[in-house]
């Protein structure tokens, strides 16, 4: 209890970590540095994947490694574990039997 006490003492506010990733996937992601395709996950669970389609996505608990989220497109749902590297970095590793466990390596846009 000692060690929450210093926390709470020195302003550090713990957040569940689906709370975390949700809010850290809000925005605009790409592949490659200069964002020239992107992947919006937008607040309201809306996504805009890479080839414009849409669809939907949502943090769906944790994982050995990570948290999951669900990404769900036209002819596809995929099941992910997230690991936030930075800010600014995110890698989203595919889980689904029968994939190849395919890991995108995805940078934040604008900023």
């Amino acid at each position: 209890m000692a060690g929450a006490d210093q926390e709470a003492k020195a302003g550090v506010v713990r957040r569940p970590v689906a709370e975390m990733v949700r809010t850290r996937l809000v925005g605009a992601w790409s592949r490659d540095q200069d964002c020239g395709r992107q992947i919006v996950f937008g607040e309201g669970g809306t996504l805009v994947a890479f080839d414009g389609t849409s669809g939907s996505w949502s943090v769906t608990g944790p994982s050995s490694d990570g948290t999951m989220i669900r990404m769900q497109g036209p002819g596809r749902i995929a099941n992910l574990e997230v690991t936030l590297i930075a800010d600014d970095e995110v890698h989203l590793r595919d889980t689904d039997p029968g994939t190849d466990g395919e890991t995108l390596y995805l940078q934040r846009c604008g900023g």
